[in-house]
């Protein structure tokens, strides 16, 4: 039996942002709020995924048009299966998308996104091996974001 999650509260301004203040994942995700060390950064709360080659991350804010900007902060953790695969992350606002970054294992990439005039904000997390493709069923990683902020 599977639990209903209740929809995304109301953002607070400023507030660092929760898994509960996205909307509904998809199905097949299974993001998980708890203390990750990504790169240098040890014990800090944040919002994962696992990634492989049948999996990709996908999560959505809804911001009602009442943001300027959108922070956070995007990488693998470092008990990851896999140290060896790129992590993609890909930004869209109002399904158009705005940024593209690739991120390495060892790597924490900060983001700030201009949030004006937007209400959904889909940030996917794509598993890529070295050759920039879908990486074999045997590798995994895990896509982390913390420190998500709206302004």
């Amino acid at each position: 039996m599977t639990s209903a999650r209740r929809p995304p509260r109301a953002l607070r301004d400023s507030a660092q942002l929760r898994l509960s203040d996205f909307q509904e994942p998809s199905a097949t995700s299974d993001w998980q709020e708890k203390r990750y060390d990504v790169a240098s950064t040890t014990n800090i709360m944040g919002i994962g995924t696992n990634l492989d080659w049948q999996n990709k991350g996908e999560i959505e804010l809804r911001l009602a048009n009442k943001f300027q900007k959108v922070t956070f902060t995007a990488g693998q953790a470092n008990d990851a299966k896999s140290s060896d695969l790129i992590m993609r992350v890909a930004i869209f606002a109002d399904s158009k998308e705005i940024e593209t970054v690739d991120v390495p294992f060892n790597d924490a990439h900060a983001f700030e996104v201009k949030a004006a005039n937007v209400n959904a904000l889909k940030i996917t997390l794509t598993p890529l091996d070295q050759k920039q493709e879908v990486p074999v069923y045997t590798q995994s990683t895990t896509g982390v974001i913390f420190n998500v902020k709206a302004e």
